[in-house]
């Protein structure tokens, strides 16, 4: 459905991420443009944070095709949708982002992102499933213990996040009556 968006994903999220952090109170750690070292690690075993500092396009984007976009099945997700689920899994993981779109389309929520799971995405309303995605994406946020320190700027991601997936949606043909005379 969307295979030529995972680009266009990653350069949304990697805006969102920014570059080289090293917060004590994100339970993340080192990360570099939102890759962990830990994740990096499983990755390129014994990396050291001078090498997640240094951390190469092609590595970045390779981590993130296959670590998040491959498991939130991003190639068969309607536009819009794709970014909201892969984004989101960067910040939750893929599980969390997948169980989540299938509790919003009313599928069994298993994790799983099947036949079916796949064909009640593409069923439901794209704006409607974005919106519902958003607000329990920000309740998740909420719940976290860190939420005092980074919830502002989760907020604003997901803000910015629904934007950016809304603007992906394919335009839609509006019928106009011809005027008369």
């Amino acid at each position: 459905m969307t295979a030529t968006n995972f680009p266009v994903c990653l350069s949304f999220t990697l805006g969102a991420e920014g570059g080289w952090s090293d917060n004590p109170h994100d339970p993340g750690g080192a990360t570099m443009r939102g890759i962990t070292l830990h994740t990096f690690q499983g990755y390129k075993a014994g990396a050291t944070k001078q090498e997640l500092r240094n951390i190469s396009d092609k590595d970045v984007a390779a981590i993130y095709r296959h670590g998040y976009w491959a498991p939130v099945r991003g190639d068969d997700l309607p536009a819009g949708i794709d970014l909201m689920v892969f984004d989101f899994g960067v910040n939750a993981g893929p599980d969390r982002a997948v169980l989540e779109l299938q509790q919003v389309v009313g599928v069994k929520a298993d994790g799983i992102l099947g036949p079916i799971s796949l064909a009640a995405v593409a069923k439901a309303p794209a704006t409607e499933t974005i919106t519902k995605l958003s607000g329990l994406q920000r309740a998740y946020y909420r719940s976290l213990p860190t939420w005092g320190e980074f919830g502002h700027g989760w907020m604003n991601r997901t803000d910015a996040r629904v934007t950016a997936a809304l603007r992906l949606l394919p335009a839609r043909t509006i019928n106009k009556t011809p005027p008369v005379g």
